[in-house]
């Protein structure tokens, strides 16, 4: 096998590998929020809707910053202020959320 296909197998093997944690990322972050929206919803408690729902506000806050990481396809031109403002944008969310506390627990 000649370098150059080499090269060009393994870009593919790291695209196809890189492809596939994405999807099982989103995989991951979908079944997550899915289950903390059910708890909420069979919850009859309004404090454990309120903390459950901050959960899954921060769930969709990494979802967004996930996203705003992945990779472009190798065709498509950045417009590098763009994608830097909202990679920004979507790490303060996170940060944001990271501020807010869950209720205290009754007493």
């Amino acid at each position: 096998m000649s370098k150059a296909n080499s090269s060009e197998r393994r870009n593919f093997e790291e695209k196809l590998l890189e492809g596939e944690l994405t999807h099982r990322m989103n995989n991951e972050f979908a079944a997550a929020i899915a289950v903390v929206s059910l708890a909420a919803a069979r919850s009859p408690s309004s404090e454990v809707k309120s903390a459950l729902a901050v959960v899954e506000a921060r769930l969709h806050s990494y979802v967004q910053a996930n996203r705003s990481l992945q990779r472009p396809s190798q065709d498509t031109i950045i417009d590098a202020s763009a994608y830097l403002r909202g990679l920004v944008a979507s790490w303060q969310e996170v940060a944001e959320r990271r501020q807010n506390k869950f209720p205290p627990p009754p007493t």
